[in-house]
C-alpha cells in the first residue's frame, strides 16, 4: 500500500474548495444586491445638520432606502438638496411628502416618508426635472423653532408697545388723570349734598306758591271788581261832571219839583 502523500492534489482540492467558497459568497451577496431602486430629489428649506451620505430612508418607520447625496441648492441658497434612492417596489405617489426625523436617543437623523392620502398616482419626473421630486414639509423641530421665533418676535413688539405706553410723557397725563379722579371722588358727596339741598328748596318753594296760590287767584278778582268799578265811574264822569260833587247816588228833587 502506497502511504506516500500527493501533496499537489491535495493542495488543488483546497484551491478549488476556497474558490467555490468565494464564488459562492459572490453570487449570494450579488442576490442581495440586486434589489432596484428609484432615485428621487427632495429640496428642504430649512437646516438639516446631522443628515449625512449613507442615512437611512423610512416610509411609515420601514426601511426602505438610503440617501446618497446631500448638495446645497446652489440656484437657492435657502434650499438644500437631497438625494434618496427607494426601493422600487415601494409606492412613491404624489401624496408622499418627506420631512426630517430624529432616530431614538441617539439623535440619527434620517428622512421620513409619509402618505397623506391612499389612492394617488405614482410620482414621476416632471419636463425638465432630472429625477423626481418629493416635496418636503417642515420637521417637528423646525416647526417649534418656527413657532418659538414667532413668539419672540410678537414679545418683543409688545413689549415695544408697553414702553411707548409708558413713557414719561404719558406715565405723567395717567398720574394727572389719576389725581382729577381722585379729586372728583373727594368733592363728589358735597356735589350730592348740594343737589339734595336744591331739590329741597325747590320743593319748599312750589309747596308754598301752592299756598299762595288761592290768595292770588282771590286778590285778582278783587282787582277786576276794581277795575270795573272804576270803568263805570269814568263813564258817568264823562257823561256828567257833576258826578264829582253830588256823587253816583240819584239827585233829590226840589219843591215844586
Amino acid at each position: 500500500m502506497d502511504t506516500k502523500i500527493n501533496y499537489t492534489v491535495v493542495g488543488f482540492i483546497v484551491v478549488a474548495l476556497a474558490t467555490l467558497f468565494a464564488v459562492f459568497i459572490l453570487w449570494w451577496t450579488s442576490g442581495l444586491s440586486r434589489q432596484s431602486y428609484n432615485t428621487y430629489m427632495i429640496y428642504m428649506k430649512q437646516d438639516v445638520s446631522g443628515l449625512t451620505n449613507q442615512a437611512v430612508v423610512k416610509y411609515s418607520g420601514v426601511l426602505v432606502g438610503n440617501v446618497t447625496s446631500v448638495q446645497l441648492n446652489i440656484q437657492n441658497p435657502e434650499q438644500v438638496i437631497v438625494y434618496v434612492r427607494v426601493q422600487q417596489n415601494i409606492p412613491v405617489t404624489t401624496s408622499t411628502v418627506a420631512t426630517l426625523a430624529s432616530q431614538g436617543i441617539t439623535g440619527v437623523t434620517y428622512v421620513s416618508l409619509s402618505a397623506k392620502t391612499p389612492n394617488a398616482p405614482l410620482l414621476t419626473a416632471l419636463p425638465g426635472q432630472q429625477y423626481p421630486v418629493i416635496p418636503s414639509e417642515p420637521s417637528l423641530t423646525a416647526q417649534v423653532m418656527g413657532l418659538v421665533k414667532e413668539a419672540a418676535v410678537d414679545f418683543k413688539e409688545v413689549s415695544g408697545s408697553l414702553k411707548t405706553i409708558f413713557d414719561a410723557k404719558n406715565t405723567q397725563n395717567i398720574n394727572e388723570i389719576l389725581t382729577n379722579v381722585a379729586t372728583a371722588s373727594k368733592e363728589m358727596p358735597q356735589m350730592v349734598s348740594s343737589v339734595n339741598n336744591t331739590a329741597q328748596s325747590v320743593g319748599v318753594l312750589t309747596n308754598n306758591m301752592n299756598q299762595a296760590m288761592p290768595g292770588a287767584l282771590e286778590l285778582l278778582d278783587r282787582l277786576n271788581q276794581v277795575s270795573g268799578n272804576l270803568t263805570t265811574v269814568t263813564g258817568e264822569m264823562k257823561q256828567n261832571p257833576a258826578v264829582l260833587l253830588r256823587g253816583t247816588t240819584g239827585q233829590t228833587s226840589g219843591p215844586g219839583e
